[in-house]
C-alpha cells in the first residue's frame, strides 16, 4: 500500500477529515486514481473515500464520485456505496450515485440493499429515488428479508404503500418464517400494523403483554437475563402479541433449589403481581419452559393485559394456563423448534448464562432482583 493511503487513512483515523480531504485531492492533482487510495485500517483495504461515506463525509463522496471513481465500490463490510447513502439518508450522493451508473439492485450479503436500507430508515424520497432508478422491491438479503419488513420496522406507511404499489409482496416470508407484520408487531408499529392488516397481511392480537417473570435454576447476569426477556419479547411477537409499553415490566428471580417448590414460586409470583394489580391476574398468566445452552433452566410466566384470542394464525396461542401443577420438577427437553403457541420449551435461551456455585434459597431470595422498567 503506497504511501499516500497510508498518510490519508491515518488521518481519517484521527477523525481530520477534512485535511484528508484536501490531501486526497492533491493526490489526485498529481495523477493518482480516486480509488487507488485506499483504506489500510480494514480487511480489504477498500476505497478511502467509501468509508468516508459511511462516516456522513458528503464532500469526500462527491469528489470522488466526479472524480471517476467506482461508483459501485464496497466497504470492508460488503455494503455498497449506494446502500452506506441510501442508510444515511443522504440523498444528494443517492442521487449522483445512481446519475454516474450505480446500481441500485447489487446484493450486499447479509446487510441491506440500497432500497432496503433507505425504507428501515423511514428515508421517503431517497426511497422514492431509488424506486425511479429500478430499485427491485422483491430484493432480498441472504436471510430473506423483503424491503417491505424493512420498511415494516421503521413503521413508516407512506414507504410502504409505494413498495405495495410497487409490486411488493405483503406475505411474503423470509428464512425465519417472519413475514412484514411479525417486524411490524415486534417494533410497535401502529401504524404499519394497521396498514398491513387492510392488505390482509395478518394482525396484531388484541392482547398485550404486560409482564415477564422468570424463575431460573442458576443465577443470571443483567445482561444474560434482558436476553433471555428479549427473546421472549421475540417469541411474542411472532404471535402477533405486542408489549403495553406504557406499564411493560420484567423480572428475574434466581430460585435455585426452590425450582421444584410450588409454595416458594407461588409466593414470589404472588408478590410480583401484587405490584401489578394483585393476585386475580393470575387468570392471564400462561407459563413456558426454557432451557440455555449452558445447562441453565427455568420456568417463566407471561402476563397478558387480558384473555388470549384468535390471532393471525387462528386458534389461542398461549402457553399452560397457569396452575400450581405447573410448577412442578423442571424437566430438561429435547432440542427443536420453538413452539410458543403450544408452550413447549424453546430451544434454548441465547443468552450466555453464566455459572454460578450452588447456594441455599435464603442465598437466593438475598439477590431477589425486584422490577426493571423495560427501556
Amino acid at each position: 500500500m503506497d504511501q499516500s493511503s497510508q498518510a490519508v487513512t491515518n488521518l481519517v483515523d484521527n477523525r481530520k477529515h477534512d485535511a484528508a480531504l484536501a490531501l486526497i485531492q492533491e493526490c489526485v492533482k498529481t495523477g493518482v486514481r480516486i480509488d487507488d487510495i485506499r483504506d489500510t485500517s480494514y480487511t480489504g483495504n477498500p476505497p478511502i473515500w467509501v468509508r468516508m461515506l459511511g462516516g456522513g463525509n458528503i464532500d469526500a463522496a462527491r469528489f470522488a464520485i466526479l472524480s471517476g471513481a467506482d461508483v459501485n465500490a464496497r466497504s470492508c463490510i460488503g455494503q455498497t456505496a449506494l446502500s452506506i447513502a441510501a442508510e444515511n439518508g443522504l440523498h444528494e450522493i443517492v442521487d449522483l450515485l445512481i446519475g454516474h451508473g450505480a446500481d441500485p439492485n447489487a446484493s450486499c450479503g447479509e446487510y441491506d440493499d440500497p432500497l432496503s436500507a433507505a425504507a428501515k430508515k423511514g428515508h421517503v424520497e431517497i426511497v422514492e429515488s431509488l424506486l425511479t432508478a429500478g430499485a427491485d422491491v422483491h430484493k432480498t438479503n441472504e436471510y430473506g428479508h423483503t424491503t417491505l419488513m424493512a420498511a415494516a420496522i421503521s413503521g413508516d406507511e407512506a414507504i410502504m404503500r409505494k413498495l405495495v404499489s410497487a409490486g411488493a409482496n405483503a406475505t411474503a416470508k423470509d428464512k425465519f418464517g417472519r413475514t412484514a407484520m411479525y417486524y411490524a408487531v415486534s417494533n410497535e408499529r401502529t401504524a404499519a400494523i394497521e396498514y398491513l392488516t387492510t392488505l390482509g397481511a395478518g394482525s396484531a392480537r388484541p392482547e398485550k403483554l404486560q409482564a415477564i417473570i422468570s424463575f431460573s435454576r442458576r443465577p443470571m447476569s443483567k445482561w444474560d437475563a434482558f436476553n433471555l426477556r428479549d427473546e421472549i419479547k421475540r417469541s411474542q411477537g411472532e404471535m402477533g402479541r405486542m408489549t403495553d409499553s406504557t406499564v411493560f415490566r420484567a423480572q428475574n428471580i434466581s430460585a435455585g433449589d426452590s425450582l421444584d417448590d410450588k409454595a416458594y414460586i407461588y409466593a414470589h409470583l404472588r408478590e410480583c403481581l401484587a405490584d401489578l394489580g394483585g393476585e386475580e391476574l393470575m387468570s392471564r398468566c400462561y407459563v413456558y419452559d426454557f432451557r440455555a445452552t449452558d445447562g441453565n433452566y427455568g420456568k417463566y410466566v407471561v402476563l397478558l393485559d387480558r384473555e388470549p384470542t384468535s390471532g393471525p394464525q387462528g386458534g389461542t396461542p398461549s402457553g399452560s394456563p397457569l396452575d400450581a401443577t405447573d410448577f412442578g420438577s423442571s424437566q430438561s427437553t429435547a432440542n427443536g423448534k420453538t413452539d410458543m403457541q403450544t408452550g413447549e420449551a424453546p430451544q434454548r435461551n441465547p443468552a450466555g448464562v453464566r455459572d454460578a456455585p450452588a447456594q441455599t434459597s435464603s442465598q437466593f431470595e438475598k439477590k431477589r432482583r425486584w422490577w426493571q422498567l423495560w427501556k
